[in-house]
């Protein structure tokens, strides 16, 4: 490619990427020009106390708040409804708003009442609205061909003939014209850019609203990546560079979203783009699936990186902020991540099919001596996540190296490895069905 045609490919992403990053930055000053694709209609008050959950911290200076006002004057109780709204983040709060708080705190722990109820009906609709962005933005382009064809035809079929030829010969053509020279390319990605910037417009307790419309922005600038690159560049299947700088690209337009939302969505994303721009990859071909690395280099690049990151993640929990700003959306997945990927590519280095020299016994002795520090680190600091998912590569490792000794390969002992396989899957199976909470402190950061 000369330097012209990559200079076309990548200007309107790269500039995507600078204003994406001066919203983050200045997001006043960008939905000060932004224009607004829609009206925000809500009523505050009572949509931000009933379809908001109200975490413990805040029940309980609620309940501060409710005894100084009951036993105060009217202007001390304007006071304190004022610090109540400010403790919810709501524009108004009345008294029997704060007297109602212990009966939603009871409905919403024991998951019964309207509650409780809206908020398993929102989460289950943000699921519907996550699958309805990747719909839209996966049939968009055909869905705009289909329409086309039928309508060329029509025109064909009906109209004049002056009328088809206007068609033919003028406004294709301009159309044609403008997706070549790259005017819906930009277009496109300006569109991407205002839902980024309206989806900051909605007030905190609307936040899971405003998420759903920045990531509809920011997928769609990702799926816009591939649009630029079909545009610009020709020829040639997908390079393990093209996949690496599209990770990146997808990475460096979600974390941003992800840390002005606090949205672990986000987050979770933007993890997963990191580890693929590292290398780290997972397919399917038929009813088999892959998961592993794009390379040697690719291996051992994600390892150093997630050993460095564990370090890091397990610092900033010794320091006490790992609940912060930045690292909050991105705590859990990385935590994740990051235990999975670095155990995985040790798994594979230490195995007997890829090392076969004099490096066998010390990738080993690193593996085992992994495998001790991350279980006796999850234990002392409380990281349960870290503490089963060493559990779990604890286990593949040593059916690993038994299957590596060849004990049970011989017919007598065949029947005895299945026996005691089934066995053990029996009674993790049983395990995990009683210790749900094991699943799920996998996906825990802290």
């Amino acid at each position: 490619m000369t330097p012209y045609m990559v200079l076309r490919w990548l200007i309107c992403p790269v500039l995507f990427l600078a204003a994406n990053l001066g919203l983050f930055l200045r997001p006043e000053a960008a939905r000060a020009v932004v224009p607004a694709p829609w009206r925000i209609e809500f009523d505050g008050a009572v949509a931000g106390l009933h379809l908001k959950s109200v975490t413990l911290s805040q029940a309980f200076y609620i309940g501060q708040e409710l005894q100084k006002m009951e036993g105060g004057s009217k202007k001390n109780e304007a006071t304190v409804l004022e610090r109540a709204a400010s403790i919810l983040g709501v524009e108004t709060v009345t008294t029997e708003d704060m007297r109602g708080m212990e009966q939603r705190i009871l409905e919403l722990d024991t998951k019964r009442g309207p509650w409780a109820y809206a908020m398993g009906m929102l989460n289950f609709v943000n699921v519907m609205w996550f699958m309805s962005i990747m719909g839209i933005l996966t049939t968009f382009m055909p869905v705009v061909a289909v329409l086309l064809q039928p309508f060329a035809t029509l025109l064909r079929r009906l109209w004049t003939q002056v009328i088809y030829r206007l068609w033919t010969q003028v406004i294709y053509p301009a159309l044609l014209r403008i997706h070549r020279w790259g005017v819906l390319e930009t277009l496109a990605y300006a569109a991407a850019f205002v839902f980024l910037v309206h989806g900051g417009r909605y007030p905190a307790h609307f936040d899971d609203a405003g998420t759903f419309v920045s990531l509809t922005g920011g997928l769609a600038a990702i799926a816009l990546w591939f649009y630029s690159t079909a545009l610009h560049v020709t020829g040639g299947e997908p390079s393990e560079s093209f996949v690496s700088l599209s990770n990146a690209f997808a990475a460096l337009t979600l974390a941003p979203l992800a840390v002005t939302h606090q949205s672990r969505l986000m987050g979770t994303l933007t993890g997963f783009a990191f580890y693929g721009a590292l290398g780290f990859s997972a397919f399917n071909v038929g009813l088999c699936f892959f998961i592993g690395f794009t390379s040697r280099d690719a291996l051992i690049r994600v390892a150093v990186t997630s050993f460095l990151l564990i370090c890091t993640l397990v610092t900033l929990h010794l320091c006490g902020v790992q609940g912060s700003y930045y690292v909050q959306p991105f705590g859990p997945a990385l935590m994740c991540l990051g235990n999975v990927t670095y155990f995985l590519a040790m798994l594979i280095s230490s195995s007997q099919h890829v090392c076969k020299n004099e490096k066998y016994v010390v990738l080993n002795a690193c593996m085992v001596a992994s495998l001790v520090a991350a279980l006796a680190t999850g234990h002392i600091l409380g990281l349960a996540g870290m503490v089963n998912t060493t559990t779990v590569f604890l286990v593949l490792y040593a059916m690993t190296k038994i299957n590596e000794m060849g004990i049970f390969r011989s017919p007598r002992w065949g029947v005895l490895y299945v026996f005691t396989c089934c066995v053990g899957m029996y009674n993790v199976s049983h395990w995990l069905h009683t210790h749900p909470e094991f699943l799920i402190d996998i996906f825990t950061f802290a």
